[in-house]
């Protein structure tokens, strides 16, 4: 959990209150790109025999596949840390054919600080290590 259990602040861009400053970071990178998108979707699923309503963060209209994602995915959860909850609504969205990935902290700053979409990936130039010497990304 090393220094991302961050109490989420609700912050308006553009008009719009998300629940997080993480939630805005995300809509930059998805407005970068020119992304269409639904926020805070709701979606019935059935839970061990039970109707029950989950809310999806953001829907995407064309399904995208980032780095560190391994297929194309439409749906997308923000979360500052995982619970055991996240599983269950994971499976329970699947169930009804909405695959969902759910964005950490980590892999939110790595699509920040080098690169989002795979296809950007030829696009990275080469970084200096701290030892001064060049790596490919």
């Amino acid at each position: 959990m090393g220094g991302y259990n961050i109490p989420a602040k609700r912050t308006i861009h553009n008009g719009t209150e998300y629940a997080s400053q993480m939630e805005v970071r995300f809509v930059k990178l998805l407005e970068k790109h020119k992304i269409e998108f639904q926020y805070s979707v709701w979606c019935e699923v059935i839970i061990e025999g039970e109707h029950r309503f989950r809310e999806i963060d953001f829907f995407l209209r064309r399904p995208i596949k980032p780095v560190w994602v391994s297929e194309f995915t439409n749906c997308w959860e923000i979360k500052g840390i995982l619970q055991p909850s996240d599983y269950t609504r994971l499976k329970a969205l699947e169930e009804q054919g909405l695959k969902t990935f759910i964005v950490l902290p980590q892999i939110l700053e790595y699509w920040e600080t080098y690169t989002f979409l795979s296809h950007e990936l030829g696009q990275i130039k080469k970084k200096k290590t701290r030892n001064n010497t060049n790596i490919d990304f």
